[in-house]
């Protein structure tokens, strides 16, 4: 079947041009350069070669002197744990975790004067769908300010097509990270939470349960010295299973979503009405079914659009399973799966194979629930009950 081009989806819904469209000409017809021009070598920097400027610095010690439990306000549910398991969250810090060889200490980072269209080349070009963003000062020193990521990208996408000129012409693109943060339409610091490298490892999940999935690591002194995601927590884990206490023999749906609850969407749709839902609806991954079995065929999220680049933007109005077959062998149109009996243990050992989320399935692939990389965050940690008389 012949791909289906922007003009075409037009002309079947003339009223309504969704924002990929403009997005389309924007970028995919009229983007500067050809894909690979862009010297991303230059964006990987080395530990200590950026850092927080001294406001932010004290801000963040004090936070951790005082224990700042109101970061814990959203979590969904609490557990409490025994003294020996809160005692190892409490007491292991996050430069114990980065000498042991968990987390990145070679970053992928911006400066807030790039373009969009250069930060999307980064991001392709390293397969990262995130990176920390520093300002540049007068005098050249530059400090961590915050963090870029696909998702962001995308809102505010979106955000521009709903303003009142809907316009995403070839200018906007070539507008820098800066100046979209001035305009009000890009945010450095939402979903940017430094921690300390002798924070400990309760702080890191907090930090993860406030919907943070990549957390930058400062030395004592401000210097930009890793990254700790929530995979490495999921390989500490899976190395440690002491962490996991009594929870690791417990059925995993008791902590996941329920099969009511899974946002779906048909295998017949057109990748563009499926990122939309994940941009508008706040969703972090869509099952994709089978409307005559009943049964999850693939899967589609934001981590799809690793390595995906402006040029290729037209892929986006292909149907939904045409447009996973373009993506790389890890994010083909296999179902990351297994079987609704696993046990939480089963699927930390799943996830700390690098991936962020798990379908609970029957034989047939009939869908039972979902567990996320934060759902086991949430179920392992401590509550703040626990961590206080811990302290205490």
């Amino acid at each position: 079947m012949a791909a289906t081009t922007p003009t075409d989806v037009e002309s079947k819904n003339p009223s309504h041009r969704s924002w990929v469209h403009l997005l389309l000409e924007a970028l995919h017809l009229r983007h500067r350069g050809k894909a690979g021009d862009t010297d991303s070598s230059k964006y990987a920097m080395r530990s200590g070669s950026r850092s927080l400027n001294p406001e932010q610095l004290e801000s963040m010690k004090k936070k951790t002197q005082e224990h700042d439990f109101r970061w814990t306000s959203k979590r969904r549910r609490t557990h409490d744990t025994s003294p020996e398991m809160t005692n190892r969250f409490l007491t292991l810090s996050v430069r114990a975790l980065l000498d042991r060889g968990l987390g990145q200490t070679e970053v992928v980072s911006v400066t807030s004067d790039v373009t969009l269209a250069t930060t999307l080349d980064v991001l392709a070009a390293h397969n990262v769908t995130s990176a920390p963003i520093h300002s540049v000062s007068r005098g050249g020193s530059q400090w961590l300010v915050g963090i870029i990521d696909i998702e962001k990208i995308l809102q505010v996408c979106v955000n521009v097509f709903r303003s009142d000129t809907g316009c995403l012409d070839a200018v906007f693109f070539e507008l820098t990270l800066e100046q979209l943060e001035k305009s009000g339409l890009l945010n450095f610091s939402e979903k940017w939470a430094p921690v300390i490298d002798t924070d400990s490892l309760f702080r890191v999940l907090m930090v993860f349960l406030m919907g943070i999935h990549r957390v930058t690591v400062v030395d004592e002194s401000g210097r930009l010295i890793g990254l700790i995601s929530q995979t490495d927590v999921m390989r500490l884990l899976a190395s440690d299973p002491e962490l996991l206490g009594e929870r690791a023999s417990a059925p995993a749906l008791a902590f996941g979503v329920p099969r009511a609850r899974v946002e779906t969407v048909l295998d017949t749709a057109v990748t563009v009405t499926a990122l939309n839902r994940l941009v508008n609806d706040g969703v972090s991954a869509l099952a994709i079914m089978n409307p005559d079995t009943d049964a999850i065929v693939s899967s589609f999220s934001a981590n799809h659009m690793k390595a995906f680049r402006a040029d290729l933007l037209h892929q986006l109005t292909l149907p939904i399973l045409e447009f996973l077959a373009t993506r790389s062998k890890e994010q083909s149109l296999l179902v990351p799966s297994l079987s609704h009996e696993a046990t939480l243990a089963d699927v930390i050992a799943f996830l700390a194979q690098g991936h962020h989320r798990v379908w609970l399935v029957d034989s047939d692939m009939k869908l039972y629930g979902l567990l996320t990389q934060s759902d086991v965050t949430l179920a392992i940690c401590p509550s703040d009950a626990s961590v206080k008389q811990s302290i205490l």
